[in-house]
């Protein structure tokens, strides 16, 4: 769950921050570790960012649902309620109807399912208020003490710029790699769809070449007995067992 990744993430943010002491001094262990260092602190902070969007679109859409299920339940009760004092409902509503034609203990089996998924919803919205709450906090004690305090040397900032730089180009292909596989997707979904038209269009075909087939047989075999010779009842037999024309 995306709340549960947030708490793990400002958890590590709070214990791994970069040792101050860390400086690039040009020796090329050193310099290695702290370009790792450098780019492992960048990519945390874009997720904690990227996980507190997720919990904060979870909690907007929970919310959504948690309005829904409040409105249904309260017209159950409603509808109960009217029930009970042996009144109609009101006129215009469809959701007051529906529930009405509902017997009563399907009724209140629904208001319980309602409560219970209610409770659910409440305590995930708690919980995921409460993550927010301190991913806040956090991010307004961190961004005062400054994003970029982590920098100590004009070399640093170099070499997370460049890091940067190459992420976001990294990103960009992956995008386009991506909008290239929707394309063809595209294109593959529009082929399936005319094939499925000229398939319907052909089975209209076919289905009225029988029907006027079988108006004709059925004038055929109407006609007054002296009219069906034995030559044309032979024909009408042929004519029904012939199969139907290449082009249907």
């Amino acid at each position: 769950m995306a709340t549960k990744k947030l708490k793990e993430l400002l958890e590590a943010r709070k214990s791994s921050n970069r040792d101050t002491s860390v400086t690039m001094n040009g020796s090329g262990a050193n310099k290695q570790s702290n370009e790792k260092s450098l780019q492992r602190w960048l990519d945390h902070e874009l997720e904690v960012m990227v996980k507190e969007h997720e919990v904060r679109f979870e909690y907007e859409k929970q919310s959504q649902v948690r309005a829904a299920l409040a409105e249904e339940l309260a017209m159950l009760r409603q509808v109960n309620e009217l029930a009970a004092n042996g009144l109609s409902p009101p006129k215009g509503k469809n959701g007051f109807a529906r529930a009405f034609s509902m017997s009563l203990n399907a009724r209140m089996a629904r208001i319980a399912s309602l409560e219970n998924m209610l409770s659910i919803s409440s305590n995930s919205l708690v919980a995921m208020a409460s993550q927010l709450s301190e991913a806040e906090e956090r991010e307004r004690a961190f961004t005062n003490r400054g994003h970029w305090n982590q920098l100590r040397s004009m070399g640093e900032a170099k070499i997370l710029l460049q890091y940067m730089f190459n992420s976001l180009a990294d990103t960009r292909c992956q995008m386009w790699e991506k909008d290239m596989e929707i394309r063809e997707m595209k294109d593959q979904i529009r082929e399936l769809v005319g094939l499925l038209r000229q398939s319907e269009i052909k089975r209209k075909e076919v289905e009225k070449e029988l029907k006027v087939r079988e108006q004709d047989v059925a004038t055929t075999l109407a006609k007054p007995a002296s009219g069906n010779s034995p030559n044309s009842l032979k024909h009408c037999a042929e004519d029904i067992q012939e199969p139907l024309s290449p082009e249907s």
